[in-house]
């Protein structure tokens, strides 16, 4: 089953090497552990370590986040370069 997230915007946990995508589920469910690609492509970039529910209150806008551990240094400047505001990331079950 693929998901379909709709990126609002992105930040950084730099302490805990975290790079964090916030935004809307367009379509499906996500879970940990599930690869993510940006749309219409099948080369997965991250996998999901962790997602939550968060509220901003000064824009009256709730998002879904998605963090993503990166352990390397070229992992998040990758994904800062790649994962842009507006754009359409396709979550999917890894490969058996």
């Amino acid at each position: 089953m693929r998901t379909t997230f709709k990126v609002v915007g992105t930040s950084e946990i730099k302490s805990r090497r975290l790079f964090v995508v916030y935004g809307h589920i367009v379509e499906g469910m996500l879970h940990p552990g599930m690869r993510v690609a940006l749309a219409k492509s099948d080369a997965p970039i991250a996998t999901i370590g962790s997602i939550d529910f968060i509220d901003f209150r000064m824009s009256k806008q709730s998002y879904v986040a998605i963090a993503f551990d990166s352990g390397e240094p070229a992992a998040l400047e990758s994904w800062r370069s790649s994962i842009q505001e507006d754009v359409l990331l396709e979550c999917f079950e890894p490969a058996a």
